[in-house]
């Protein structure tokens, strides 16, 4: 394409200002055709070839050198080979197991098989994945330029306004799936519920197939720009042969604050918050949306300081002051001192957090951070900080936690893998010695759980009859009179002093009682939980500690529990521990609590006020009109005896202990179910396969230890 800039520059020597003068245009009409020279017309050419002395094929063939694309290693290519060879591998496994589901498409072994095949191939999918390095900065920043240079090839539009319109999402050629035919695919704007076009299941046939809008050459980007008609494309995926892209993705996205479609700030959210690195232009102080992008970009970007060795703090968040060939070297250095000033100010508050034990300050993070750039011919020295930073980043940095990640779960997948196949052979086994699957005793259990409700309602009933007769004998008018007398108060201060003791006293007795009683129960659980286990251990495939912690947790999502309130977890030899909660703040919904409402919420226990009992007998005042004769002490706890025994306080205390005890029932009612129902499904699992005869069976056996050592002895592009 002809580059009017170079051709100015280089062949004529002259300022966009002094060609406007020779030619008679305006400056900006100069400025223009410069980025966007397909818009000059015949005339304007013509005049141009006259003022230069050259002819219209030599002015249209010259073009300044194109910058080398940053020609970087590829940093996966050992994992490339190892997944190729091992893929290789496994050719005859999956065309057998292929073959013998046609066959037999209930076959749990080989079924199994292709489920950790699958498990397998996608992590192989992502072990060629590559990092996704995204490009931002306002419109017209020069990212599509800066893209462009870095891949050595003019792929993306470039202009003078803003041109990109769509998140762009650049791979390498060899990364393109089979099934995408044509260079770029683009993908349509999200419908209303959907969310953005996620590039990572770019491997994905039928979400991709679900997305597409159009498909062709490179070429068809400019139908994306904001100057072409496909404004409700969402995201492209590009495929491209360039060096960086062996060892990274490129992310190309609208500017800024660009008039963009509303679905393209998700786009740019989802291609922001997915990058492992981030590019980021700045052409000018930052605005309010910048700061705003950035402070966000901080906060959630990858630390690979932390993982990769000698990276420094935010290595792969790069600022770029491009298009630094428009100033002299002064000017460059007082411009990037003052960007980085203001960015640090902008971002103070996110950069302290990650600096704080760096021993760098936000000011020095930043101006370590901010590079100069330019795509032209003849300014290369701009940009050698910032290519030197961008190779020392993808090809020495990123790969590290990525290839960790990819080891890790290579080595989850072959442990998962071994004990999927053991459980299928366990079963198998189960199948062919033709177990019942119902080991535990039925009698045993029934007698079990009748043995556990006759305790509950036995302490139910004993706790109830405990706690009248002690409130009976409470309320005795001569135990009413000695506190009155102990009290030494007069007649208008002892109906309070009165009230508040049996209160008092009547919420101690409360706990006593069952802390007494759950005490009690904690043996019968202990005991009903003890033959429980040893039948479970005799049940195959069961795993009793998973069933009992499952029972934990299901427990405690209970609104109330009684005396069952579970320990974490059931305690060595899986027994179980109780707590009674009848204390100030007890923790569960069996818990009375020192907040428990008594009546009709207003005896509090454990808030020792004058209130309680007083509130249910109609208050002190009402009685002081009662005291009369010759001894008040003895008038007043006759009185105070009959009015209490009359009140509904008795009952309302021995509800709290009925409900008490039939919260308790229900949570063991509910740990009884998930116990019969693990038993069920355990039996279900162990018959699976009794249809099948034993020969049948033994070849099933035979061939999942088979599947299970070689699965498991699989190494990276090898076999043990």
């Amino acid at each position: 394409m002809f580059d009017l800039r170079a051709f100015r520059e280089k062949k004529l020597g002259l300022s966009q200002h002094r060609l406007a003068q020779l030619l008679s245009v305006r400056q900006d009409y100069i400025s223009r055709l410069e980025q966007r020279p397909h818009e000059a017309t015949v005339e304007f050419l013509q005049r141009l070839c006259d003022l230069s002395g050259v002819t219209p094929n030599q002015l249209l063939e010259f073009s300044f050198s194109k910058p080398q694309p940053l020609n970087v290693q590829n940093a996966y290519s050992q994992v490339e080979q190892r997944c190729s060879r091992l893929a290789e591998h496994l050719v005859d496994v999956r065309e057998q197991i292929i073959a013998g589901l046609e066959k037999d498409p209930h076959d749990v072994v080989l079924t199994q098989a292709s489920a950790v095949l699958s498990q397998l191939d996608q992590i192989l999918s992502a072990a060629t994945e590559r990092p996704y390095v995204t490009v931002l900065g306002k419109s017209s920043a020069g990212k599509s330029r800066l893209v462009n240079a870095l891949l050595g090839a003019d792929i993306l539009p470039i202009g003078a306004t803003p041109t990109t319109a769509a998140t762009v999402y650049i791979k390498h050629v060899e990364q393109r799936p089979p099934w995408i035919q044509e260079e770029a695919w683009v993908f349509r704007s999200p419908k209303e519920g959907e969310e953005p076009f996620d590039v990572r299941r770019s491997l994905d046939e039928n979400y991709c197939r679900g997305r597409k809008l159009l498909g062709g050459s490179s070429s068809i980007l400019i139908g994306c720009s904001f100057d072409g008609g496909h404004r409700d494309a969402d995201a492209i995926l590009l495929f491209a042969d360039s060096p960086i892209l062996k060892t990274c993705n490129l992310v190309d996205t609208p500017g800024i604050a660009s008039n963009v479609p509303d679905s393209q700030d998700g786009q740019m959210g989802f291609a922001t918050l997915g990058a492992d690195a981030v590019i980021f232009l700045v052409d000018d102080r930052p605005d309010n949306e910048e700061a705003a992008l950035l402070q966000s970009i901080v906060q959630n970007l990858p630390d690979i300081s932390t993982v990769v060795h000698g990276a420094p703090i935010l290595g792969n968040l790069l600022l770029v002051l491009s298009k630094a060939d428009r100033f002299d070297q002064a000017t460059l250095d007082r411009v990037r001192n003052e960007r980085a000033m203001a960015y640090a100010q902008c971002l103070w508050d996110a950069l302290s957090s990650r600096v704080r034990d760096g021993g760098i300050s936000p000011e020095e993070l930043v101006l370590q951070r901010l590079f100069t750039y330019s795509a032209l011919d003849g300014y290369e020295d701009l940009s050698v900080q910032f290519n030197a930073r961008l190779e020392r980043l993808v090809v020495d940095e990123l790969p590290v936690p990525r290839l960790r990640a990819i080891d890790s779960a290579f080595s989850s997948w072959k442990a998962e893998s071994r004990t999927a196949f053991e459980e299928v052979i366990f079963k198998c086994k189960n199948s062919l010695e033709r177990q019942t699957g119902t080991p535990v005793s039925t009698l045993q259990m029934k007698d079990a759980e009748s043995a556990l409700v006759r305790a509950i309602h036995f302490l139910n009933d004993r706790d109830q009859r405990e706690f009248i007769a002690w409130f009976r004998r409470a309320v005795d008018p001569d135990r009413i009179e000695e506190i009155i007398e102990a009290s030494g108060r007069s007649k208008n201060l002892a109906t309070g002093v009165v009230l508040r003791q049996i209160s008092s006293d009547s919420y101690s007795t409360l706990r006593r009682v069952l802390n007494k009683s759950t005490e009690e129960f904690q043996r019968n659980i202990q005991a009903y939980l003890r033959q429980v286990t040893a039948g479970l251990d005799t049940m195959p495939g069961i795993s009793v500690r998973r069933i009992l912690n499952d029972i934990t947790h299901e427990l405690r999502r209970l609104p109330s529990l009684g005396a069952f309130q579970v320990s974490q977890p059931f305690g060595q030899g899986w027994t179980t521990s109780t707590n009674l909660a009848v204390s100030s703040g007890g923790p569960e919904g069996g818990a009375i609590g020192a907040v428990l409402a008594i009546g009709a919420s207003t005896l509090l226990l454990g808030a020792f006020t004058p209130l309680g009992l007083a509130a249910l007998v109609g208050g002190a005042a009402s009685l002081a009109k009662w005291l009369a004769g010759p001894r008040w002490e003895t008038t007043l706890a006759r009185r105070l005896s009959d009015y209490l025994r009359a009140s509904p306080a008795e009952s309302e205390y021995v509800k709290v202990i009925d409900t008490y005890w039939r919260n308790t029932e229900a949570a063991c009612d509910k740990m009884r179910v998930m116990i019969q129902n693990e038993i069920h499904t355990a039996a279900q699992r162990v018959r699976f396969e009794e249809s099948r005869s034993s020969s049948e069976i033994e070849g099933m056996v035979s061939r999942a230890e088979r599947l299970r050592d070689f699965f498991g002895g699989l190494q990276w592009g090898a076999v043990v």
